[in-house]
């Protein structure tokens, strides 16, 4: 997973994560396990994350989308995209003057590709 947000790169940071903690990230990602734990249950309980927000390295993330396969948040001009796979979730941020919804798609193309993957 690269990242950076140049060179029309639309992730400003990215991390794929598994129950256990952190399979891979870039740009120094970092997110609590508790903050995991609640995206993933939140997969599974749309409306409770939509009322409660999410948490992304401390700071509260305003829910603008949210289902079974993902999960879009934002705060101010910067946001992060969320997808489950099979075992993984995949998460990217964007960050000011950076496209929204360029993150969405790259986020979902890398956990559909993991999917196609059985992971």
């Amino acid at each position: 997973m690269t990242a950076a947000g140049k060179n029309g790169n639309p992730l400003h940071k990215g991390a794929i994560y598994t129950q256990g903690g952190v399979k891979c990230g870039c740009n120094g990602l970092t997110i609590k396990p508790t903050e995991v734990t609640a995206i993933v249950a939140g997969f599974a309980n749309p409306d409770k994350i939509r009322a409660d927000g999410a948490f992304v390295n401390g700071e509260k993330y305003l829910i603008i989308r949210a289902d079974d396969q993902v999960i879009y948040a934002k705060k101010g001009t910067s946001g992060f995209a969320a997808a489950k796979t099979n075992g993984l979730v995949v998460l990217g941020t964007y960050a000011d003057k950076m496209q929204p919804g360029a993150c969405n798609n790259r986020v979902e193309t890398i956990a559909g590709q993991l999917k196609d993957a059985n992971q």
